[in-house]
């Protein structure tokens, strides 16, 4: 039940803050729950295009909180590779045009929201 509420809290304080290449990214995450699992993991590649596409607009702090929205889903949804998934998520978020100092909260940031699932 807490981890329903919390999705809904995050999703309210994304509508009031995000732009609409993000919302899309939310909404899209928001379907993705109702679908089976194979649908689930198909689409989370889709999500990952759409996070890159973000980085190369250069769009740092919307891209920190959807890719830590995407980290969370997977983690609570699937459970399958979770090591694996976030090691893959660290190299995607280590792209060379991001400040230094921004990546290193971005990495703590997953390190923190690992235990959590």
């Amino acid at each position: 039940m807490s981890l329903k509420i919390r999705m809904g809290q995050m999703t309210t304080m994304m509508m009031t803050t995000m732009k609409t290449m993000t919302m899309r990214v939310v909404t899209t995450m928001m379907m993705l729950r109702r679908n089976s699992l194979e649908k689930k993991m198909g689409v989370m590649t889709m999500m990952k295009m759409m996070i890159l596409k973000l980085m190369v607009k250069k769009e740092v702090t919307t891209t920190m909180m959807t890719t830590k929205m995407v980290m969370m889903m997977t983690m609570r949804t699937t459970k399958v590779m979770r090591t694996t998934k976030t090691r893959t998520m660290m190299k995607m978020t280590k792209t060379s045009h991001l400040p230094r100092r921004r990546n290193d909260l971005l990495i703590h940031g997953f390190t923190s929201a690992s235990p959590c699932c």
